[in-house]
């Protein structure tokens, strides 16, 4: 089920290209899914990270997806912001 997930995913985004994928882009997408039980549930919780040492440290992948998000769109921002400047210069 995992599987076919991520290549529906990487079709519709426009990354799979003549009948393959790159991994990288598998490998994000598997990020994001649970363990053991939850091995087919997307997870936005806190994750446990480097459970072999006895220190309680979490990944936040919300706040994680949701701050790649906010940079990507403002990126887009300065970018129009750049052309409708530039086309008005002129």
């Amino acid at each position: 089920m995992e599987k076919d997930f991520i290549e529906r995913v990487l079709k519709k985004s426009g990354t799979f290209n003549n009948g393959r994928y790159d991994n990288e882009f598998a490998d994000h997408i598997n990020s994001f899914f649970g363990a053991g039980e939850y091995e087919n549930t997307i997870l936005l919780l806190e994750v446990p990270m480097h459970q072999d040492i006895p220190i309680d440290i979490y990944n936040n992948v919300f706040e994680g997806t949701a701050s790649h998000l906010v940079s990507s769109a403002f990126l887009i921002y300065e970018e129009l912001d750049n052309l409708s400047s530039s086309s008005s210069a002129n």
